[in-house]
This record gives structure tokens, sequence and C-alpha cells, in this order.
């Protein structure tokens, strides 16, 4: 091999390996978790969960009186509690296993749940 092919390839391993370096920088962020309320209406009650870009999830288990979401996020711990729903108790939000957050959504009464995915910001609801 030729020094000018060595140089040729050498600027083929940089422009790779930044490319490389670049993609991974992108894939790498993961959503936040940046806000979770409770809304109190007449006839139910709605949980928002809301990040700053796309957080699959889960939902772990909807036995008794609670719903546990695992959700892909990061978020430091947090509680919010709600003593005038007469549907749910509190949502606390925690580290998972998975490495993402569990949501666990404790239910004062057995609820039919209505879930959805909205944009524009990124929630749950």
């Amino acid at each position: 091999m030729n020094r000018t092919t060595a140089q040729r390839s050498w600027r083929v391993f940089y422009v790779l390996g930044a490319a490389i370096l670049f993609l991974a920088s992108l894939s790498a962020k993961a959503a936040e978790l940046t806000d979770v309320r409770i809304g109190v209406h007449e006839k139910y009650t709605r949980v928002v969960i809301e990040t700053d870009a796309e957080a699959p999830y889960h939902i772990e288990s909807s036995v008794g009186g609670e719903v546990v979401l695992d959700l892909a996020a990061s978020s430091e711990p947090r509680a919010v509690s709600s003593s005038k729903s007469p549907h749910l108790e509190s949502v606390l939000v925690k580290p998972a296993p998975s490495g993402g957050r569990e949501v666990r959504i404790a239910l004062r009464v057995p609820v039919d749940m209505l879930l959805m995915v909205l944009s524009e910001p990124d929630r749950i609801v």
C-alpha cells in the first residue's frame, strides 16, 4: 500500500469514527420526565405523565389497588397525591430495575382505564 492510499484509509477511518460517535450521541439521549400531574373531574380523574421526548413504556401490572408503568425516561423520584380524587390516592415515580422509571398509581377504588399517548408536548394520559 502506497502513502496516498494509506492517507485515504486514515481519512475514511476518521470520518466513519466521527459519524459513529455523532449517531451514538443522538440515540443516547433518553427522554426526561418533566411533569406528573393529577386532574380531578366530576366523573373521572386524569393522570398526566409528561416527557420532553417520546418515551417508550409498558404497563407492568394492574392488579388490586395499583397500576404500575415501566417508563423509559429519567427523572428524580417524586410523589404527587390527591386528597380530592375519589378514584386515586397518589402517583409515585422511582427508579425501575430496567434503568428507566417506575410509575406507581395507587387507586382508592377499581377503575376503568383509558390510556392515550399525546404529543406536543409528549405525554401519557
